[in-house]
């Protein structure tokens, strides 16, 4: 890999992450807060050549 392949990976990811939920590894929910999540928006993250991502999210009822 050469630098200019690093940098366009690395600020790939950076932008992934940006667009991506939150989910802070190692936290669990209690099991009271796991009741009362309901609904919400599923999320597809599709990347394609060139490292170009497009995130897709979902309303559902």
């Amino acid at each position: 890999m050469n630098i200019e392949e690093i940098i366009k990976s690395w600020k790939s990811e950076e932008k992934i992450e940006a667009d991506s939920p939150i989910n802070p590894v190692g936290e669990e929910l209690s099991e009271e807060e796991l009741q009362e999540v309901s609904g919400g928006f599923p999320c597809i993250i599709t990347c394609y050549q060139e490292w170009s991502c497009h995130t897709t999210c979902l309303f559902t009822n």
